[in-house]
């Protein structure tokens, strides 16, 4: 979990590749999500919970997962990653979720 406070240490996950557990990224005052640069894989077994959780940051406007390949989870419902309440700017830009989507498409 990443929250306010964390966000001087964001840099130090450039290099993960992976990630076995939820990714939660709440309340902080990042603008940008761009620090999974080399991330690929996340796998959260968890039946109730999102794999990747964006929530409560109000100055957020970008997020990017430039590497991300597959998801995986044993949840039902297919919302995996989820954004919900950061900045209404991020909302309007649909790139943000296509370019999640397709690249995992591809791979």
């Amino acid at each position: 979990m990443i929250q306010s406070g964390d966000e001087e240490h964001v840099r130090k996950l450039e290099n993960v590749t992976w990630i076995y557990g939820r990714i939660v990224i709440n309340g902080t005052s990042l603008s940008v999500i761009d620090f999974f640069e080399h991330l690929e894989y996340v796998a959260y077994f968890k039946d109730d919970e999102y794999s990747i959780y964006i929530i409560n940051n109000t100055g957020l406007t970008s997020a990017v997962y430039p590497n991300l390949r597959l998801v995986r989870t044993t949840n039902k419902n297919p919302r995996v990653i989820v954004f919900r309440d950061n900045n209404a700017q991020l909302s309007f830009d649909p790139a943000v979720c296509f370019n999640i989507r397709n690249r995992q498409q591809r791979n």
